[in-house]
């Protein structure tokens, strides 16, 4: 049995002590690095923020406002002026709170999934408002901010230098056109904001909604992805709404295509049928004059108007039995109230049933006196019988009876 060899207990204390060294140094660089970001915006750096503000002071004893110092930049001091009088120290904004700080923020600081750090920069430009344009403490403070997107290192003290001064509308010596010129070299807006009431404490609670007395601000840059974000979603639900068209388009075309093509199909076989149809008939009345040797087809109206013309020769006609006035004679009526028709020679057998539609063949006679119901004694034409078909069609359309 092998004896277990001798355990050496420096090396791995000497171990330990180096891994909690570089474990040690991994946190320090990690806590190191975690504090400088999370330093800005609530510290000071002019590579990615700087603001401005336009500073007001009222003219001592009246209520009207001068402006002093159109721009105070973070190198610039407070304002803090002097008036005659016993009142010293005097600061600006004493009777009017309304102040304005304007900020350039670095085009690559994007706030749009960021509303911590939004509200961060405009907790900077109140404390660089307090810092460089104090008003008395129990003074209205409202303030607003406007940062915008562009590189801070333009944005100087002499920004706006050279501009006209012109009076505004309270009568103060201003420069002509800063706001314009402002929106103009920073176009796009990153947050915009409008201070209400503090809180207790001192503090600023900033909200979305524009209640009274509430702090309020709107993160342009949320609502520009917001707004490239819905617009994507429009367009795909636009798309979807194109395609869902297209497709119900689609859909019902082919369904009146399928219609078309089906009633396209039943109409080629109604015309095949119908084609048949004559050809049968054409063929079936073919076979019946050849049968029986019939020269004309004609209507018991001509019969009755001149059966001279066809005297002694078979014709075929069409017409409907009514009733045997013989053993071998036969009484038949055609479409008018007056057409009749004496058929004799007529096998006793082959009619049993009145108002049967039949096809006659017989050989032309003449005319012979018939009582008729209604008429009386009439002339009617006379036909010796031949053969006759019974008709399946309504007025004997199953032949086909074409007149001289």
């Amino acid at each position: 049995m092998k004896t277990p060899d001798k355990i050496d207990f420096r090396r791995i204390v000497t171990m330990c002590r180096a891994s909690c060294f570089w474990f040690g140094c991994l946190l320090l660089a990690a806590g190191s690095l975690s504090r400088a970001q999370s330093a800005w915006p609530e510290s000071d750096d002019s590579t990615k923020l700087r603001f401005m503000i336009r500073c007001l002071q009222p003219l001592y004893g009246t209520a009207v406002m001068q402006e002093i110092g159109h721009w105070i930049g973070p190198a610039d001091q407070p304002i803090l002026q002097e008036q005659p009088g016993d009142r010293k120290d005097v600061r600006v904004n004493e009777w009017h709170g309304a102040r304005t700080v304007f900020g350039v923020l670095a085009e690559e600081v994007d706030l749009s999934q960021d509303e911590v750090t939004a509200k961060k920069i405009l907790d900077r430009a109140i404390r660089f408002a307090k810092q460089k344009c104090p008003c008395r403490e129990n003074a209205e403070q409202i303030l607003s901010v406007e940062v915008r997107h562009g590189d801070p290192a333009t944005f100087t003290e002499n920004k706006f230098t050279g501009l006209p001064i012109v009076k505004n509308s309270n009568l103060l010596d201003v420069p002509d056109g800063i706001y314009e010129l402002f929106k103009k070299d920073y176009p796009v807006v990153a947050i915009v904001g409008t201070t209400g009431y503090p809180m207790r404490d001192g503090s600023i609670k900033w909200v979305t909604s524009s209640g009274w007395g509430e702090s309020s601000y709107h993160n342009r840059d949320k609502e520009r992805r917001d707004e490239i974000e819905n617009a994507k979603k429009r367009e795909e639900l636009l798309a979807q709404q194109r395609q869902r068209r297209a497709e119900v388009e689609a859909a019902q075309k082919a369904q009146q295509a399928e219609v078309a093509r089906v009633q396209e199909t039943q109409r080629a076989a109604q015309r095949a049928t119908a084609q048949r149809e004559q050809a049968d008939i054409r063929a079936r009345s073919a076979a019946f004059v050849a049968a029986y040797g019939i020269k004309h087809f004609v209507t018991i109206r001509q019969l009755a108007a001149n059966p001279f013309v066809y005297q002694g020769q078979v014709v075929a006609v069409y017409a409907v039995f009514e009733q045997m006035n013989s053993s071998t004679e036969g009484l038949f009526s055609g479409s008018g109230f007056s057409d009749a028709l004496l058929v004799s020679a007529v096998p006793p057998a082959r009619f049993t049933q009145p108002r049967v539609m039949v096809m006659l063949a017989g050989r032309v006679v003449g005319k012979q006196e018939v009582k008729l119901p209604m008429l009386g004694s009439t002339l009617v034409p006379h036909l010796s019988f031949v053969e006759s078909a019974f008709c399946q069609k309504q007025n004997c359309l199953d032949y086909s009876i074409n007149l001289p």
